[in-house]
């Protein structure tokens, strides 16, 4: 009878120590993301109800319509082409996650030495609120709405660009 004791506290203690060792790892994949994202953007990145895909371009100068623009350091971009809500799809719920490890990042790169041109966004809103997360695959950076910083993009995140491609043939597929 103690021996059955024994062998449940041993299997106990040896699945909280792998919990622990669980959260641990996590959070020191996670640590430099989540210093970098704000607070809101985190937690719109982990959890915002209503998430689009965005295809940019600049505006025109001669433009009126300011009716589906997303400003980005002082930068306004047109919103040319939206795909609405994205929760639930295949492959959401790695992207979210994704945007918060540290190996999507080459922090050791220097910023860029031209200004991005931001070619696509996902924006994640919550009510009122929200964030658009915008990226340049041909610079290889993202950045966001909630600051004028970037971020280089490493090549283990080439996924991101193949996601919003998928995206939009998808969305261009069901217009026919």
């Amino acid at each position: 009878m103690n021996q059955g004791r024994v062998i449940i506290l041993g299997m106990l203690v040896l699945g909280c120590a792998v919990g622990g060792l669980s959260v641990w790892l996590h959070h020191q994949m996670s640590r430099r993301p989540l210093g970098w994202w704000s607070s809101e953007a985190r937690e719109l990145i982990q959890t915002a109800p209503r998430v689009d895909a965005l295809r940019l371009a600049p505006p025109p100068a001669t433009s009126k319509d300011a009716s589906d623009v997303v400003t980005v350091g002082g930068e306004h971009y047109a919103v040319v082409s939206r795909v609405q809500n994205l929760e639930g799809i295949d492959g959401m719920s790695h992207l979210r996650d994704a945007l918060l490890e540290d190996a999507n990042f080459d922090w050791t790169a220097e910023p860029p030495s031209k200004p991005p041109h931001w070619q696509y966004g996902l924006e994640l809103r919550d009510g009122p609120r929200r964030l658009t997360v915008v990226f340049d695959f041909n610079a290889g950076v993202l950045g966001s709405t909630d600051g004028n910083r970037t971020l280089k993009i490493a090549k283990v995140a080439q996924g991101w660009q193949e996601f919003f491609a998928e995206r939009f043939s998808e969305a261009a597929a069901k217009q026919r």
